[in-house]
């Protein structure tokens, strides 16, 4: 959370998302 400045309990009541690799995407991001 300190790191990145997420919070994975969903802070506020909303969550982040980060998606790492779709079909829509050319290539994965990691």
């Amino acid at each position: 959370n300190d790191r990145y400045g997420v919070n994975v309990c969903g802070e506020g009541g909303e969550y982040e998302t980060f998606t790492l690799d779709c079909p829509l995407f050319i290539k994965s991001i990691v």
